[in-house]
């Protein structure tokens, strides 16, 4: 579903704000005041300050999903896919998580109010992953392992790292590693 103009606004003036004080502190006259509307007009496009947060959610996952096809349909070698698809898939956690003070709360709020298209884009990243493991791997059974241990691994990666740049450098070198061992295997 495509959004207004000002429904954009809207949306990139409540995640400034959230990221600034949060979601609980941000209310629905604050949103107007930063997008410049009245609250009349914000409330003719949102009813309430969650389902901004949901349509930031899903302008989100709709990004992340559009970054991940693209790195698993481009030509290249499969490390060098794989590790394009990873990374579209952490840019978003580290911008959030880069946005103290409450960046980490946005990303605990989403899961909370969001729970069921967080599984179903995490379906779908999985479903990717495992598409380019095929290429690797002698059978499905298998390509679904690979692609469960390489997106834990990536997980517990990003959840360690401190900055983006080393999530990037160990997502990389972690493939690196997967790369020659399904090489070695075969």
């Amino acid at each position: 579903m495509a959004l207004s103009d000002t429904e954009e606004l809207i949306l990139d003036s409540a995640l400034a704000l959230f990221l600034r004080y949060g979601l609980a502190k941000t209310s629905m006259s604050d949103i107007a005041r930063e997008a410049s509307l009245s609250r009349t007009a914000l409330y003719n496009h949102f009813a309430t300050k969650e389902s901004i947060f949901k349509s930031i959610s899903q302008r989100i996952n709709r990004n992340v999903r559009a970054g991940v096809l693209t790195a698993v349909d481009t030509d290249g070698d499969w490390q060098d896919r794989l590790k394009n698809v990873m990374e579209a898939r952490l840019v978003w956690v580290f911008e959030l998580l880069s946005s103290p003070p409450h960046g980490r709360e946005l990303i605990d709020e989403k899961n909370r109010l969001c729970g069921g298209e967080v599984l179903a884009t995490n379906d779908a990243f999985f479903g990717y992953v495992q598409k380019l493991c095929l290429e690797r791997t002698a059978n499905d059974s298998e390509a679904e392992q690979m692609a469960r241990i390489l997106i834990r691994s990536v997980n517990g990666i990003m959840d360690a790292a401190l900055t983006e740049a080393e999530a990037r450098i160990e997502i990389r070198q972690f493939i690196d590693y997967m790369d020659r061992a399904t090489r070695y295997s075969s």
